[in-house]
């Protein structure tokens, strides 16, 4: 048999979408953002808005008790919205940043705790 014939030649086959097709990135990437910082925008808000709730049970809160988990979760906030900075490729100081803040923080609350327990911290 002659390999010029058709049913013996192996077919080419494409690997991957067509030319012309939309693909995920290359429709971020005709509006100007690519999926990473739109995510980036996401968490922000969401942090942003837990922030927001935090703040209010700061202000609001019935005991000391609540109030010094409010100011824990608030530092804890602050950690991951440095620690969302340093993703970027300008911020790499961030990350120093976060974990000064929470040693600090987590010693400041242990002291807290401490203090609520002992009964010598002023309850409401």
């Amino acid at each position: 048999m002659d390999d010029s014939h058709p049913s013996l030649r192996l077919r080419k086959r494409r690997s991957g979408p067509k030319k012309n097709a939309p693909t995920f990135r290359r429709a971020f990437a005709e509006n100007g953002k690519t999926v990473t910082e739109i995510l980036h925008q996401i968490s922000f808000f969401i942090m942003a808005l837990s922030g927001l709730l935090i703040a209010l049970r700061l202000w609001r809160g019935p005991s000391a008790f609540d109030r010094t988990l409010a100011i824990e979760a608030l530092s804890l906030l602050i950690v991951g919205l440095l620690l969302l900075q340093a993703y970027r490729p300008v911020g790499r100081l961030y990350t120093d940043a976060a974990l000064g803040l929470a040693i600090f923080s987590f010693i400041g609350t242990s002291l807290l705790a401490y203090f609520l327990g002992k009964g010598e911290f002023p309850h409401e």
